[in-house]
């Protein structure tokens, strides 16, 4: 962009050149008082040129605001693993059960003085959790014992040794608990590079408890209906829901529950022989209320494999999603309620009339709403123009002035009038919006027309019940910071905790985040086949997290031992070393776990994926 000096002299030369001065001669013949003017020209031009730079900047991150949706461009909330021991047993989760947490967030402007604030958590599934937990496990030659917040104590290594691929779990069993209705299992290893090899074998392995041989299946044990008739006929708003199943789906594969139900009468627990045998009577607790689960991998399974990872009860994921309420009177004119939060608005979880009447967001509204139906319009993406209301109004006066002839016909002292009228009313807003402290926000609002009854009064009363998240802020919550419940006394306070960090969250996209997400999303198409499909996706997903990509062929161990080497396409990343602030370490690998399940999902490629960063050595 040209300064203004540039323009001034370039201005100066011109003129010199009509007037038939020479170069040399503009400082001494010219009169200041047209040095003068040329300056002040000379800094309205440059106003002017960044003001069309600017334009051009805002019609392109317009038309992104526009043609990116909401899902993509939205705010996304952090996810983790929390523990939770229910007071009854078979206690089944909702999704509107809330667990809150305090976490102190930087404060930019006093960085002594920290911001304390209520970061809340909620499931993403309706889980079945029972009075149970995990008190041992055995293997090789070794016995652990599980504490309350899922840490292995040794309790004794033996000189003998149950077969390699074995592993016992030994579950306690509260006595109000005599059955156990799809009892679900939460399971994960500290070493990232036998993560694929043990589930791998988990999902080959048999389950038996008492001899009997007991079914099993990787997942959560909720029901998943066939199709949800509703939410594809009527609601139009389900951001949530698509929340739900990518963090489901991320946490999948550490999951799993017995299909079959343990009812304790029948069973009748008892210690097994073989775990006597090997450990010795004093080392192994012989009660009545203590369920042993065998559990056989394939003969590829070895100890060092077992000993890395940790198995507990009562675990499930949960995202921060926070329950918000807002009720308003409305009448036929003004029949918008705005949705005020401090944070991100997330999603509608109903609408209600003071008839009981349920509303549904339609996404494909005429002009004008008919009966019954409400739309969500959020902030400046649901119109092109940016003016407010009051400028618009501000225009219309003015044009009113202008055109004051055309009301020459009804009378000038009549229009006159009418516009102090306007004028007055203009101005007691203005001034009660400056008492408000009223800013110009980007709050989401329902626009709605009230169902009309025979009981129904004039000014109907709504009440919009939708969540909200914190983003980012509710990321790198440490594993084992104890929660509190919104629920009473449903579950046991001490148990309360986070068995994982809290990872994923994310606040709005930037302008460049949404112009990249737009070029990826053009390249690919929803799939990704070629090398600059993978690099666009993968810059995407990382962002300024990385520097550069690059992709090649590769090949690893088959993790079925049945063959020997298999191709595999590996994926490089260089990582940025210069982003301020740096990302955690938990965030970074939820990054890469993330990246390849999404890659899997989208891709047509049927070898597999490898990530590593940039001079990793291969394992």
């Amino acid at each position: 962009m040209e300064s203004k000096q540039k323009i001034k002299d370039r201005i100066l030369r011109r003129a010199a050149r009509i007037w038939g001065y020479s170069d040399s001669e503009i400082e001494t013949n010219f009169d200041p008082i047209v040095a003068m003017l040329l300056e002040a020209c000379g800094t309205e031009l440059e106003k002017l040129y960044a003001e069309v730079d600017n334009s051009r900047t805002r019609v392109v991150e317009r038309l992104i605001d526009i043609m990116s949706p909401a899902s993509y461009s939205g705010a996304i909330p952090a996810h983790a693993i929390v523990h939770a021991l229910p007071v009854e047993n078979n206690t089944q989760l909702a999704f509107d059960d809330q667990f809150i947490i305090k976490k102190n967030i930087p404060n930019i402007y006093e960085p002594s003085n920290p911001i304390t604030k209520d970061i809340y958590f909620g499931s993403t599934g309706e889980f079945t959790l029972s009075r149970a937990n995990v008190a041992y496990l055995a293997f090789s030659n070794t016995i652990y014992r599980m504490s309350d917040s899922l840490y292995r104590e040794l309790q004794f290594r033996s000189n003998k040794y149950i077969p390699k691929s074995v592993l016992w779990v030994g579950v306690r069993v509260f006595e109000d608990s005599q059955v156990l209705n799809k009892l679900m299992f939460y399971t994960d290893t500290r070493n990232n590079h036998q993560r694929d090899f043990y589930f791998h074998n988990l999902r080959q392995a048999n389950i038996y408890i008492n001899g009997q041989k007991i079914k099993f299946r990787e997942g959560f044990n909720m029901v998943y209906p066939d199709v949800d008739i509703e939410a594809a006929t009527i609601k139009n708003y389900d951001k949530i829901n698509k929340v739900y199943a990518d963090v489901n789906n991320f946490y999948r594969e550490k999951f799993f529950y017995l299909e079959d139900e343990i009812d304790l009468n029948k069973l009748q627990p008892q210690t097994p022989q073989e775990l006597k045998d090997t450990f010795g009577e004093d080392y192994i607790e012989d009660s009545t209320d203590l369920l042993w689960m065998k559990v056989e991998f394939p003969e590829a399974m070895v100890a060092e494999v077992l000993e890395e990872i940790h198995m507990g009860l009562n675990c499930f994921p949960v995202i921060n999603k926070q329950l918000m309420t807002v009720s308003q009177n409305i009448d036929p004119f003004i029949n918008y309620i705005p949705l005020k939060t401090n944070d991100f608005f997330l999603d509608i979880e109903n609408i209600t009339d003071s008839q009981s009447n349920q509303y549904h967001i339609k996404h494909f509204t005429k002009e004008n709403l008919e009966e019954g139906d409400a739309t969500l319009r959020n902030g400046g993406v649901a119109r092109f123009g940016q003016r407010s209301a009051a400028e618009h109004i501000q225009h219309l006066l003015d044009l009113l002035k202008d055109e004051a002839a055309s009301f020459s016909v009804i009378g000038g002292d009549f229009v006159d009038n009418q516009l102090k009228q306007l004028h007055q009313l203009i101005a007691a807003l203005e001034q009660q919006a400056n008492e408000k402290r009223l800013m110009k926000t980007d709050y989401p609002y329902v626009v709605l027309k009230a169902k009309i009854s025979k009981e129904q009064i004039h000014n109907d009363f709504f009440s919009i019940k939708f969540w909200a998240t914190v983003g980012e802020d509710a990321n790198d919550i440490k594993s084992g910071m104890k929660l509190n419940t919104l629920q009473g006394a449903a579950f046991q306070d001490s148990t309360l905790f986070f068995v994982t960090p809290t990872v994923g969250g994310r606040a709005k996209l930037t302008h460049q985040d949404k112009i990249a997400a737009y070029r990826e999303t053009l390249l690919t198409k929803g799939r990704i086949v070629t090398v600059a499909d993978i690099k666009a996706f993968c810059f995407n997903h990382f962002k300024q997290t990385i520097k550069s990509v690059d992709v090649k062929k590769g090949t690893e161990k088959d993790k079925s031992l049945k063959q020997g080497f298999v191709r595999t396409i590996e994926i490089i990343l260089e990582r940025n070393t210069e982003l301020n602030p740096q990302i955690s370490d938990n965030e970074w690998e939820y990054l890469r776990d993330s990246f390849l399940h999404k890659l899997k999902k989208v891709s047509s490629n049927v070898y597999p994926y490898k990530i590593k960063e940039k001079g990793e050595i291969s394992l």
